[in-house]
């Protein structure tokens, strides 16, 4: 994934939340191919059709 580490998951997924006061996980909706890294202590997702453009974006943060 050249600089950026992580995971990229192609097929279309649930994206779901734990609510912060607890409770069951949240599914919210589908989402369709998704680079998820983690940059410091932050995790970051970013949704795309293109694997390649979106290591180059995800290189990009500061």
């Amino acid at each position: 994934m050249g600089a950026v580490g992580g995971w990229w998951i192609q097929q279309p997924h649930g994206v779901s939340y734990v609510p912060s006061g607890g409770g069951a996980p949240r599914e919210e909706r589908v989402a369709g191919p998704t680079l998820i890294w983690q940059h410091r202590l932050v995790g970051l997702r970013l949704e795309g059709p293109d694997r390649a453009e979106a290591v180059r974006i995800a290189s990009s943060v500061r």
